[in-house]
């Protein structure tokens, strides 16, 4: 994660490759745009197929995301704001990821709803 501020405020961004192929470290290069706007900016990596099927690839996004978010809320008292998108292959995990069932998460409800 590259931090901007010390505040809520993130922009996650997953890498396309068609899942199986490119790296986190593929998409780092955004990074200076977000953080010029007081935004942080992440970049998680994912394990490729053939390495892991779609459906685990999709909950290690999510699962990333919830992490992000408690990191987020135990080191800020601002308001939470995770917006998520991807290139290709990552922009169908970022839709996953805002389209996920929260509720099953340990968020707290006001967490859940800052996921975009």
């Amino acid at each position: 994660m590259f931090p901007a501020q010390d505040g809520g405020r993130v922009h996650v961004f997953f890498h396309g490759g068609y899942w199986q192929q490119l790296s986190r470290h593929h998409a780092s290069f955004h990074a200076p745009r977000f953080n010029g706007q007081d935004t942080s900016y992440a970049a998680p990596g994912y394990t490729l197929a053939p390495n892991l099927d779609l459906a685990g690839i999709v909950d290690q996004a999510r699962r990333a995301v919830e992490f992000l978010a408690r990191t987020l809320r135990a080191a800020s008292t601002e308001p939470l704001s995770i917006i998520v998108s991807g290139s290709s292959a990552g922009a169908h995990l970022a839709a996953m990821v805002a389209l996920a069932d929260w509720s099953e998460t340990e968020l707290a409800e006001r967490d859940r709803k800052s996921v975009v």
